[in-house]
């Protein structure tokens, strides 16, 4: 009888591994390697979660004393951050715009900031800010709404100020020049 009993269990234990076995082989075949490495994966995060670095303790380091020699290749903070120049922002203009036809009251509000090649020129350009300025609306001026509003446009109307107000300057001293706001109006 307990011979029996053994023989039934072990046909049904059969019987149900026999039914996984074949809903397994039915899977697709990216779902049996995720059952196969799953558990393998678990096992490895498990590894390395136990034998990682512990962090120091705090206190052990607030302790100590560290000091530096300036001589020894240390930089100001600023140094980590360089500029080239310095950006130099003018006043808002507004300007009315060539007229054309299909726009003949455009008009045109701008706040532009130079980019100078040094530090030391901020205070030359700060003297002749109302030459520069007046310069800009100028050329500004002869820009009509149709060629300010394409991305070429742009770009040919930031070259060309830069131009002139170094032709007005007397020299080279405006690296770039950058648009803050730019808001046109037909």
């Amino acid at each position: 009888m307990f011979k029996d009993k053994i023989r039934f269990y072990i046909s049904q234990t059969k019987s149900i591994s026999n039914q996984y076995i074949d809903k397994f082989m039915a899977l697709h075949k990216f779902k049996k390697i995720a059952i196969f490495a799953s558990p393998i994966l678990v096992v490895v995060g498990v590894v390395l979660f136990a034998t990682r670095l512990k962090p120091l303790n705090v206190l052990e380091i607030a302790g100590q004393q560290y000091t530096f020699d300036s001589k020894d290749g240390l930089k100001p903070f600023a140094h980590f951050f360089p500029t080239v120049g310095e950006d130099l922002l003018l006043e808002k203009m507004v300007v009315n715009l060539k007229q054309t036809e299909n726009h003949k009251y455009a008009m045109g509000m701008f706040e532009v900031f130079l980019n100078l090649e040094n530090n030391d020129l901020v205070k030359k350009i700060k003297d002749n800010e109302y030459l520069i300025q007046d310069v800009l609306q100028r050329e500004l001026e002869s820009f009509s709404y149709e060629k300010l509003s394409t991305p070429q446009g742009k770009k040919v109307a930031k070259i060309l100020l830069r131009n002139r107000a170094n032709k007005a300057m007397g020299e080279k001293i405006i690296k770039r020049l950058y648009f803050k706001t730019f808001v046109i109006q037909p």
